[in-house]
């Protein structure tokens, strides 16, 4: 078997290699494997990390909302969200289905999801349901 690849090595280098120096090269080559793969996945970490995405309010028109699902806005909400605050005070009613819209960036718009995802908001008298669309 050795013989065999000292053959070969010798066919492609017109040198014989020995032993040692095929395993130094084998293990050359495992270590640069390793840190390309390596590289490839942290740049696809990277790459995949959240960019965020826009919230948009709806007008909700039911009469009866339950009260487990009915959140009241506060200013505690708009001091950890500033981006809530925004949404809540660009209103524009006759802008149609979607009466505000904001962009959110990074973790802030998971947070909002996990937040406030099927709840009902209520701020100023008036019953909101929100809408997440990630980028």
């Amino acid at each position: 078997m050795r013989e065999d690849i000292n053959d070969y090595t010798q066919f492609l280098t017109g040198e014989k290699i020995s032993m040692e120096n095929i395993y130094k090269i084998a293990l050359a080559f495992f270590i640069i494997a390793i840190v390309f793969v390596s590289g490839i996945s942290l740049l696809m970490y990277f790459v995949s990390q959240d960019l965020g995405g826009r919230v948009s309010l709806i007008k909700n028109s039911h009469d009866k909302i339950p009260s487990e699902i009915l959140v009241e806005i506060t200013a505690d909400d708009f001091n950890r969200y500033p981006q809530l605050k925004e949404l809540f005070e660009n209103i524009d009613e006759s802008r149609g289905e979607f009466v505000s819209t904001v962009s959110v960036q990074g973790k802030a718009i998971d947070e909002i999801m996990e937040k406030y995802k099927y709840k009902t908001l209520l701020w100023n008298g008036s019953y909101y349901d929100i809408l997440v669309a990630r980028s």
